[in-house]
């Protein structure tokens, strides 16, 4: 109604004031239209899991990283095998670790470990298992021609605190988990289709599929990191896409994340988010979630810390009522790479909005597009800073384009 009343009074004043034949009403709309953003399609966002040209991952030294260094597995030595294959209703173990111990049921495996320097190689099919790790150690699991669906819980879940490096085979590996978790011992917890209490580590060049029908995709007690060369597919019908509690770094590879549920994430990261390269899609469909007088909004990146964006593509687009692209409470850095955010949300119980920056938001280098259907693009509560030296600037109430 607003729209249409104000574009009645530029008509009449402009009849007013100039003669007939002077004045086009339909380009008095179009200009309106044109000012607003309406005229504007948004850039196409979908799916993409074709691989991408990247450089070499530079591996640091502990002098270079001492801080995670130790997140590079070419930094550490892993000599001594065990095999297990996943054969429909049962598994079978091949090598002798001394303190591992591997106890089957049917094809639920559960390994008890204080040997160090321990592969895990994980192959085969079953629609009725699970690989679970208790290991007072670093370890690895070595995925390839895995395909690993559990009737109980986790395909993968590590009740370990220390370091997973999670290396997917180029004969690739999907796993998929229960549609309810009801054998989860009580004092422990089992949040996703891939779960560890400690660090994650992906690494590989074999495509990894994740699919959650009751919690999250993927999640970590700790942090999550995806390293270059990676490819990475993750589809939860109800809970987040990737969920961590101490950071997500993203070095390079292919993630591609799609959510489902009301109030999911495509990433929720209670620490810093960093992405430092790579192609990461996020797509989002779910609307606000309701529980009494608490509201929870989707959204592609949710974050309660400060993320950083030093180089790659973040492609996120949400169609969700009340949704945001970008959620976070503490500061937004781009200092390189490219953002793209789609919000086709509109405003519900919460508004819709592209970016919403509870602390800062500083831009010294990049490409940043943000499209919002409900013509909320960026909302910062604290300061908004754009370095001088961008090639052009785009500020509409639908969308914001800035390019260096």
């Amino acid at each position: 109604m607003k729209r249409f009343s104000y574009i009645f009074m530029l008509a009449i004043f402009a009849l007013a004031a100039c003669t007939d034949g002077d004045t086009d009403l339909n380009q008095l709309i179009a200009d309106y239209d044109a000012a607003l953003g309406n005229d504007i399609t948004p850039m196409a966002i979908s799916i993409d899991e074709t691989d991408i040209s990247e450089e070499i991952e530079v591996v640091p030294t502990e002098d270079d990283d001492p801080t995670y260094y130790n997140d590079y597995i070419e930094n550490s030595s892993f000599t001594k095998e065990v095999t297990i294959v996943f054969d429909g209703d049962k598994a079978t173990v091949k090598g002798t670790v001394a303190g591992v111990n591997v106890v089957i049921d049917g094809a639920h495996v559960t390994v008890n470990s204080t040997a160090s320097s321990v592969v895990y190689n994980l192959t085969g099919t079953s629609s009725d298992g699970s690989f679970k790790i208790y290991s007072d150690n670093r370890f690895c699991i070595f995925a390839y021609g895995l395909n690993l669906t559990s009737s109980r819980g986790a395909a993968i879940n590590s009740q370990s605190g220390k370091t997973m490096y999670f290396i997917t085979g180029v004969n690739g590996c999907t796993l998929r988990d229960a549609q309810t978790y009801a054998a989860t011992p009580s004092l422990e917890d089992e949040k996703a289709t891939l779960f560890s209490e400690g660090q994650i580590v992906f690494s590989g060049m074999g495509k990894l599929n994740v699919t959650s029908q009751a919690h999250h995709a993927i999640a970590s007690d700790d942090y999550i990191r995806f390293r270059v060369g990676t490819n990475t597919r993750l589809l939860s019908y109800a809970g987040h896409g990737v969920k961590a509690n101490d950071g997500v770094f993203i070095n390079g590879g292919v993630l591609n994340i799609e959510v489902l549920g009301d109030g999911s994430k495509g990433i929720n990261s209670e620490d810093d988010v960093i992405v430092s390269g790579g192609r990461t899609t996020i797509i989002t469909d779910g609307a606000t979630r309701i529980a009494g007088v608490d509201t929870t909004s989707v959204a592609a990146l949710k974050c309660d810390s400060t993320v950083t964006i030093n180089g790659g593509e973040l492609r996120l687009l949400t169609r969700g009522n009340g949704s945001k692209g970008i959620n976070v409470n503490g500061n937004l850095n781009l200092t390189d790479g490219k953002l793209y955010i789609v919000n086709l949300g509109v405003n519900d119980t919460s508004k819709a909005k592209g970016i919403k920056v509870d602390g800062n938001l500083t831009m010294t280098a990049g490409h940043l597009y943000v499209f919002s259907e409900a013509r909320y693009t960026l909302d910062v509560r604290g300061s908004t800073t754009f370095a001088n030296g961008y090639t052009s600037r785009t500020n509409y109430l639908r969308l914001f384009e800035l390019v260096y």
